[in-house]
């Protein structure tokens, strides 16, 4: 079973291949990733055992971060596209 955080580890892969000049940021904004999603578990882990919504909504929280990191990839490759 797939699930979003490995596409969008794959998707990452990617990118690293397609724009090697600026694997510098890839990889810095990889390991923020890979620090949200730890963080995104272990919210969901606390409000499975406490059922208290703030560790869900710290999960969205989470999630929302996901997403502003992969706007900015795609600004990233959009740069790259024009540079070419």
């Amino acid at each position: 079973m797939k699930t979003d955080f490995t596409d969008i580890r794959e998707h990452i892969k990617s990118y690293k291949k397609q724009f090697p000049m600026f694997i510098k940021d890839i990889r810095k904004i990889e390991s923020t990733i890979d620090n949200h999603i730890k963080l995104h578990g272990q919210y969901l882990v606390q409000f499975k055992q406490t059922h208290s919504y703030k560790y869900k909504e710290k999960a969205a929280a989470e999630i929302e971060n996901i997403n502003n990191l992969l706007k900015l990839i795609d600004k990233i490759e959009l740069m790259a596209i024009l540079s070419k």
